[in-house]
């Protein structure tokens, strides 16, 4: 389980530099269904070069097919809808409403039956929630007039977030390999942001060395990179537990704005950090002491490299 959680640590890391780039990019001129269609392009024409080159196969079977259209329809849903709220409020406000994914998780896991909220996952959601909420300047009494249709974008990235947790999970039950999961989720996306192509403005942005930079940095290494990590991850770690972990995003998001902009740290958003970190450290204390579950890994995934 330690690769598992080390892996969505990194992940989470690329990911929270990745949201800070991305408002640089957004201040050239380039939107969020842009770069949404770009991050997806990219991602798949380098995971496409690397199946080609024998780093994993493309093979699957006919019943998996429904499934990683449902896994890459997610995709296309938690990348859209994250960056339309950062456009639409800020890096830290769209940070914090995607990881309310935790309280989804919960939710649907309740709902559906296999999940329970006893006096540990409670804890763990007041520390994680009340970190990221001080981390984002959620005191700020400005914080609560950002735009409303930001706020509701913030609110289904959340959610879209939980279910990709979820079916990410599913799919290590099925046997299909991270490599596999993760070039057909960005194929999946690939092709439905195909049809949207038409109404991109990219020939209106301010492209540069330095804008070219960021968008080689979203496409290969807060994509492809992290997105790999984050699907291993979930081999081993269950879908609440990687949603508390990748709170390490808003950490690293916050870190990197402070390099790239020179955003300084109020103490309260410290206080958040070690709150955030604090849930993360009581989460995998609990899972030592719990008998470890059966590792789905015991079977050989399919659709590995041969």
């Amino acid at each position: 389980m330690m690769s598992g959680y080390l892996s969505i640590i990194v992940a989470s890391i690329l990911f929270g530099v990745a949201g800070a780039v991305a408002k640089m990019l957004f201040h050239a001129d380039i939107t969020p269904l842009d770069l949404t269609i770009l991050r997806a392009f990219v991602a798949f024409g380098v995971l496409a070069a690397l199946g080609g080159l024998g780093i994993f196969s493309l093979r699957v079977t006919r019943k998996d097919i429904p499934y990683l259209l449902g896994l890459g329809l997610l995709l296309s849903a938690v990348n859209y809808t994250f960056y339309l709220s950062i456009s639409l409020t800020s890096v830290a406000v769209a940070i914090m409403l995607e990881y309310t994914a935790p309280v989804f998780v919960l939710v649907f896991g309740i709902a559906a039956g296999t999940s329970r909220l006893d006096k540990a996952t409670s804890i763990v959601l007041a520390l994680s929630i009340s970190g990221c909420f001080l981390l984002a300047g959620g005191y700020d009494a400005e914080f609560f007039h950002e735009n409303f249709w930001g706020v509701m974008a913030g609110l289904l990235c959340g959610a879209s977030f939980a279910l990709y947790n979820i079916w990410g999970n599913r799919g290590h039950e099925r046997k299909l390999s991270s490599w596999t999961m993760t070039f057909y989720s960005f194929g999946v996306s690939a092709v439905f942001w195909g049809f949207f192509t038409p109404a991109m403005t990219v020939g209106t942005a301010s492209f540069n060395p330095e804008t070219i930079g960021y968008l080689i940095f979203i496409g290969v290494f807060a994509t492809v990179l992290p997105y790999w990590l984050y699907i291993f991850g979930l081999k081993t770690v269950p879908a609440f537990q990687a949603t508390v972990i990748g709170m390490l995003d808003p950490i690293a998001a916050a870190i990197a704005a402070f390099i790239l902009v020179g955003e300084a740290l109020q103490a309260a958003q410290i206080a958040g950090i070690g709150l955030i970190l604090a849930a993360i450290l009581y989460l995998k204390k609990r899972d030592e002491k719990e008998p470890a579950p059966a590792e789905p890994s015991s079977v050989p995934e399919r659709s590995t490299a041969t």
